[in-house]
């Protein structure tokens, strides 16, 4: 990967840590607008008892509603940890789309006094994500720029944040498979590739080609498990990884690439990251993951992953619901606990001394 391209991922995973931490910041610090909360409440809401007979939007029954919200409510939504992320895209005052013809409603700012349009690290933000685009589009080395791109954006956080013994595992490889067989393997399509190879530890840059393996006898193992019988399933894995490679595609790839869109959990839900050294991560972090011995050991999954991961990555914060605490996520709680901010800004400085010595 040439230096411009890798010095332009590791600005895009400082900028959205940046990010993260602002948004932290700013809810601890600024004013919560009761009404962006009142709104995105009734907004994330099933409304089939308020559409008219036609199917349309009886607008009126929802205006009503939104009024209706007591400050209750309002305390006890959730700014961390909210559905898709989308607390904080109201605090960026974007359109959020909602679903079941409500389509895209823009409703806020989260926080009064905030003017997010002036702010430069957004805008910077905005700059280094249409140049990782644009080299998508252009560079011989596309596929592995995109996974670079994912690692940052999603899989991290997949991996520090939301691992989980139930949800992962033998249906992240089902899927691989499944998506291999596709005649073109393009857009969405590609990027679950890498997210389900990711999960797995696989390195989705790797050259070997694997070979057809019988995996059915592993399909009631839980994540972990899986993990640590890799030696039966990983040659089918390769294998679908590289069928992926003979029929992948750039096309619509750049749809995908947009930090502002699709899989924002990371944004209300952590990690707060930066890698230790101005390297590529993919690869590293794969080969970290299939060196890894203690899979059958009496430790929580968390703690194996963390462990995995530290070796190439500085954690500064993990899971936000660890960091604050187990329901300590609302806006009551933002409000009530604004000493916070100290700390959080606090952390804005580490992030950014580990920057500094990136020497981007």
């Amino acid at each position: 990967m040439d230096d411009s391209v890798l010095n332009n991922i590791v600005k895009f995973e400082y900028l959205s840590n940046l990010i993260k931490l602002r948004y932290l910041r700013d809810c601890f610090k600024g004013s919560i607008n009761n009404g962006a909360i009142s709104k995105l409440i009734v907004y994330s809401k099933k409304w089939k008892v308020l559409q008219v007979p036609s199917g349309s939007i009886n607008n009126g029954a929802i205006s009503k509603l939104i009024g209706s919200i007591s400050p209750d409510e309002i305390n006890k939504a959730k700014i961390l940890h909210s559905k898709k992320g989308r607390a904080f895209l109201v605090y960026l005052n974007k359109p959020i789309y909602f679903g079941n013809r409500k389509g895209s409603k823009k409703i806020g700012p989260l926080i009064r006094e905030n003017d997010l349009t002036e702010k430069r690290e957004i805008k910077d933000l905005y700059e280094v994500n249409c140049l990782i685009k644009e080299e998508i589009r252009k560079s011989d080395r596309w596929f592995q720029i995109f996974c670079e791109y994912i690692l940052v954006k999603i899989s991290l956080h997949e991996l520090i944040v939301d691992i989980s013994d139930e949800k992962y595992g033998y249906l992240d490889l089902i899927k691989l498979i499944k998506i291999s067989e596709m005649d073109e393997i393009k857009g969405k399509d590609l990027k679950w590739v890498v997210i389900y190879a990711l999960r797995l530890g696989l390195d989705p840059l790797s050259r070997y080609n694997g070979y057809k393996q019988d995996i059915s006898h592993l399909k009631d193992c839980k994540y972990t498990e899986l993990i640590f019988k890799r030696d039966q399933w990983c040659e089918r894995a390769n294998y679908a990884l590289s069928l992926v490679k003979e029929r992948m595609s750039r096309n619509y790839l750049t749809l995908v690439v947009q930090w502002d869109k699709y899989s924002m959990c990371a944004f209300d839900c952590g990690p707060v990251f930066i890698r230790k050294r101005r390297e590529p991560l993919v690869s590293k972090l794969c080969f970290s993951f299939n060196e890894y011995s203690e899979w059958n050991e009496n430790k929580a999954l968390k703690d194996k992953m963390k462990e995995i991961i530290e070796k190439d990555v500085n954690i500064l914060i993990g899971r936000y619901n660890n960091y604050f605490g187990n329901g300590n996520d609302t806006v009551e709680f933002f409000q009530e606990n604004r000493d916070f901010v100290e700390n959080i800004e606090k952390m804005e400085a580490e992030l950014k001394s580990k920057w500094e010595q990136l020497k981007i």
